[in-house]
């Protein structure tokens, strides 16, 4: 192995990009951060853009389809999706129209190992800026109008759990006390 500050230069000739993978921690439920709204992004910058490379770094070795910053403790309103051929990076998202219903089983990478049925708008209307601070305006539908709808709650504090049914809640509860302990020290309330 080469010397660390020679670590970029080798990864470049050995990998052919110089770019080096950055896996961040992502943040499990009982964490502050994933209750607290995220603060807006001011300006797209080169240095939010390469933060976003980091995020998806991140999405691939989780095997998941979307990534909000906060996941990963970072305060800003910013996401990630990458679903089948779509890939997006989102800042300062925000769901503009909502239409039609969904039911299907969610889970979230920051709360691993619980799933539960989770309803939402079948097509949602996004706007958002993109990587080159330009504001746009979409439509999704389906799967990634779930995907969509699951990374905005994420930045707004609110997490699977509470679109589940009591019933469903009462079933992980175990699950959700041994995460929150994990991840605050020991305080256990759901």
């Amino acid at each position: 192995m080469p010397p660390r500050d020679s670590f970029d230069g080798w990864f470049s000739d050995r990998f052919g990009r110089s770019d080096v993978m950055a896996v961040l921690e992502i943040v499990k439920y009982g964490n502050p951060i994933l209750r607290k709204v995220a603060k807006p992004v001011d300006k797209v910058t080169p240095e939010l853009v390469q933060r976003t490379e980091d995020l998806f770094d991140t999405l691939r070795h989780a095997q998941g389809v979307g990534l909000a910053a906060n996941q990963v403790n970072i305060d800003l309103s910013m996401a990630v999706i990458s679903y089948k051929e779509t890939t997006l990076r989102l800042f300062n998202p925000r769901i503009v129209e909502k239409k039609g219903d969904q039911h299907l089983i969610e889970a979230c990478l920051s709360v691993p190992g619980v799933e539960g049925d989770v309803h939402r708008a079948e097509e949602v209307t996004l706007a958002y800026l993109d990587e080159h601070g330009v504001t746009v305006e979409r439509m999704f539908h389906g799967h990634l109008a779930r995907i969509v709808q699951h990374e905005v709650d994420h930045l707004n504090g609110i997490l699977i759990v509470a679109h589940f049914s009591t019933a469903t809640r009462t079933l992980h509860r175990k699950a959700l006390e041994r995460l929150k302990a994990e991840s605050c020290g020991g305080r256990k309330s759901v």
